[in-house]
């Protein structure tokens, strides 16, 4: 199924200038906003986005090369984005926008680490574990060995991701990178009003954009992105954007207490000095 259907009473739909039929990519993993980003795109471009599986996996489609799926059915596609290849995605769909969404590595890790304890649960097996140890959820692994490797991997992605889009001056027109717990509603939605515009000479910049500024170099160590140009956000100035606080709930759940270990497990991490992803494995343990 879609997100961000327009049948939803709960969406308040905004009426947005964009590009025909382009198509728009989150390439940001799990657990980082992915379900309030198809919300806000399915309002912005008034149709439903893929999340997760539709009726099968978008990033595993992507992963294959295939456009014979859902690829052809949906305009706007999150969750698990961190699998899918960016690269092919950008040379098979021309003039294609990707958002990657961040989120501090502490807030991740306890979010992946309880929502996988629900499943656990759930199935009546121990809160935290392998996946041997609970076999009946689809991820039914938060042992901290496993989550480690998934973060390092995310970071790895995302570091990857940046390099690539940073690369040329045209691919960095169609490229934003956003943490959703750090960016206001207003903020948020010119960010993305920005990356949907029909015309890329609108609004140029020398640099990646991050929403908010700090937001690249606090999740992967490199210069602060982009703002937004001045003189694209007066010549919309006259558009309504704004967009739920609802969907940003999410982002102010505070971090348990049981987890206070987890600085130290992020902390074996390390940079590892990795800047690409092509020699990079997923971890098993991913649905």
């Amino acid at each position: 199924k879609g997100i961000g259907t327009m049948d939803d009473p709960s969406v308040a739909m905004i009426a947005s200038p964009v590009a025909h039929a382009m198509k728009v990519f989150n390439i940001g993993a799990q657990k980082t906003g992915t379900t309030s980003m198809a919300m806000m795109l399915g309002q912005l471009l008034a149709t439903r986005c893929c999340h997760y599986v539709c009726p099968t996996r978008w990033d595993r489609e992507a992963a294959a090369h295939s456009t014979a799926g859902v690829l052809a059915r949906f305009r706007c596609f999150g969750d698990n984005g961190d699998l899918a290849d960016f690269r092919w995605l950008d040379r098979t769909f021309l003039g294609a926008r990707f958002v990657l969404t961040l989120r501090d590595e502490t807030e991740w890790y306890v979010s992946a680490k309880n929502h996988i304890r629900l499943s656990r649960e759930q199935a009546g097996c121990t809160p935290q574990g392998d996946s041997a140890s609970c076999p009946r959820p689809t991820w039914s692994d938060n042992s901290d060995a496993t989550l480690q490797a998934r973060l390092k991997y995310i970071r790895a992605r995302a570091a990857a991701a940046t390099s690539y889009f940073d690369a040329t001056a045209q691919r960095r027109q169609r490229f934003l990178a956003i943490d959703l717990a750090k960016s206001a509603g207003v903020q948020t939605c010119w960010c993305l009003r920005w990356l949907l515009r029909p015309n890329l000479d609108e609004g140029r910049v020398d640099h990646l954009v991050s929403c908010p500024r700090a937001a690249l170099g606090t999740a992967l160590n490199r210069s602060s992105g982009a703002t937004l140009p001045a003189a694209f956000l007066a010549a919309h100035r006259h558009l309504r954007c704004n967009l739920s606080e609802a969907h940003f709930s999410w982002t102010k759940a505070k971090v348990p207490r049981q987890n206070h270990s987890i600085g130290r497990h992020l902390a074996l991490l390390g940079s590892d000095g990795l800047d690409d992803t092509r020699s990079v494995t997923p971890p098993q343990a991913l649905p």
